[in-house]
């Protein structure tokens, strides 16, 4: 088998992890819009310094919950803002983030909640939650279940809110000292193929190759004024929520903000869409799905 290689484009430290770009962009540019996600209709900006406490707050949760460095913890749910959200928080907490397909059967994600080996797992909706905790009892190592959308008449809160709280007793400084004991070389991601072939195999995404990813990305944005890339993937197979992420708050620096739109309803036709908008730059980066239309014009701004 031939092997070829080439010098590396950009170069990643061995202390440096994906976390490093919410805190710098939080004292850099802490007033700049990070992203905008669409609520009932209206658009809310959430910037630089408003992403950083919420990463911060819900790892908070992650660490009151018992998640340690090393602990994988799983994602179950289409591509919103609170995926993109938690998955930064697992990274601070010192965990590696498991995504699987918010379609996925019930034979699959325990497949891949054993496997992985899973200490906790946020899901999306209530027919999640209610997969999960059929399979709870063959899941010993599975200790945590949290759903994104708050349960209808349970009076139980979403897992956002419900993270928030439990860390309320956990400091700004554990969190950071948390987020620093993890090298480059940590797993980031652990991501499982289709399953087209036999079992969905994990394949392993460590800081280091996620980091050189986007700064090979980078890279190749500065002598070109062309797109960098356009995804349809889910990013439970292709991780495209977390490089898509990273790469719009590297460019924010220039303008750029990541908007989600999603329906309010699990049930909704309608799919959910990321899309990446230059504020004062050119255009860098869109990840559309195959369904959802890209929008014609910006959309106004509600401040949040």
């Amino acid at each position: 088998m031939g092997e070829f290689s080439v010098p590396a484009i950009a170069t990643v430290a061995d202390e440096e992890n994906l976390t490093d770009v919410v805190w710098a962009n939080a004292e850099r540019f802490a007033g700049s819009i990070s992203f905008r996600r669409r609520i009932d209709g209206s658009w809310v900006d959430i910037t630089a310094r408003d992403f950083a406490t919420q990463v911060s707050a819900v790892a908070k949760g992650l660490i009151s919950a018992g998640v340690q460095r090393g602990d994988r913890v799983a994602v179950l749910s289409r591509t919103r803002y609170e995926w993109t959200l938690v998955d930064y928080a697992i990274w601070a907490a010192g965990g590696s983030t498991v995504p699987i397909y918010e379609t996925s059967s019930a034979e699959q994600v325990e497949w891949i909640l054993a496997d992985s080996g899973a200490k906790a797992v946020v899901v999306e909706t209530a027919a999640h939650r209610e997969t999960v905790h059929g399979l709870t009892d063959r899941l010993p190592e599975l200790a945590c279940v949290w759903q994104i959308e708050a349960p209808d008449g349970s009076g139980g809160a979403a897992a956002i809110d419900e993270l928030i709280a439990l860390g309320a007793g956990i400091s700004d400084d554990a969190v950071r000292e948390r987020a620093r004991s993890v090298p480059a070389d940590d797993l980031a991601t652990l991501i499982y193929t289709s399953g087209t072939t036999g079992r969905p195999k994990g394949c392993e995404l460590t800081h280091r190759n996620l980091l050189a990813d986007i700064r090979a990305a980078v890279a190749a944005r500065a002598s070109s004024r062309r797109p960098i890339a356009t995804s349809r993937s889910a990013n439970a197979h292709c991780s495209c929520a977390e490089t898509v992420t990273l790469s719009s708050m590297i460019f924010m620096a220039n303008g750029t903000t990541s908007e989600f739109s999603c329906p309010n309803s699990a049930s909704s036709s309608r799919s959910s869409r990321i899309t990446t908008v230059p504020c004062r730059s050119p255009s860098s980066l869109r990840v559309l799905d195959d369904h959802a239309p890209a929008p014609r014009t910006r959309p106004p701004t509600v401040a949040g």
